[in-house]
């Protein structure tokens, strides 16, 4: 091969280098702009998450040929593995910085956001521990510190969604400024305080059913987490 043709072949690389690298940076821009409003009313899983993850095993199943083009030298780590787990992390990370945007934008009680956080994110986690792609699970691919981040946030927002959800109805039960009652019998007030307070447990309770009804948890192992 002549030097001309050469310096032609490095040119055509590095334009394809450029091409490539800037389709991944349109994309996690994208990721992080999608609209903070756009969320589904039931909280269950986002169709930017399935996107996400579709497209985080398309860089897997790819990746030989996508770091011929796309090189990121790093004397550190090979280039193959690093450009490969660089680019899904950038993506994921990208994905949930979207996630918590929508949480305070797209809904209007801290249940339903806790609840589409969490229904998303255990989408996430559940992904990277079975999703076997060219032989590797996604989850060795972004490594493990990611994978123990996204339990440990999946494990917080369980306790935040119960905490949020039942809040209103213990706080009926277990009013900190109730006096402590000793006496056989309870004065007429008294009585009446504490049947206000039983029929305000009552009253949140249906609420807190009906609100129930209206909001999903597609993953049946999530459910059983949060009754357990």
């Amino acid at each position: 091969m002549s030097s001309k043709n050469l310096r032609q072949f490095e040119q055509l690389k590095q334009f394809l280098e450029q091409e490539v690298l800037a389709s991944f940076r349109e994309v996690q821009e994208a990721i992080e702009a999608h609209a903070p409003r756009n969320v589904p009313t039931n909280g269950t899983v986002h169709q930017l998450t399935i996107d996400v993850l579709q497209f985080v095993k398309l860089v897997v199943q790819n990746n030989q040929t996508i770091t011929k083009f796309a090189d990121v030298p790093s004397p550190a780590h090979p280039i193959k593995t690093k450009h490969q787990k660089t680019v899904c992390l950038l993506l994921l990370r990208s994905l949930f910085t979207n996630l918590e945007q929508k949480t305070k934008a797209g809904f209007k009680t801290a249940p339903e956001s806790c609840l589409f956080f969490l229904n998303n994110a255990y989408h996430v986690l559940t992904a990277l521990r079975t999703t076997n792609v060219n032989g590797v699970l996604l989850a060795s691919v972004v490594g493990e510190d990611f994978v123990t981040e996204v339990a440990s946030s999946v494990e917080n927002r369980i306790q935040d969604y119960l905490a949020v959800t039942f809040e209103k109805c213990l706080g009926y039960l277990l009013d900190k400024n109730a006096s402590v009652v000793s006496k056989k019998e309870l004065s007429k007030s008294e009585r009446h305080k504490i049947k206000d307070r039983f029929s305000g447990f009552n009253t949140a309770f249906d609420d807190f059913y009906v609100d129930q009804r209206t909001r999903c948890v597609p993953d049946s192992m999530l459910r059983e987490e949060i009754k357990n």
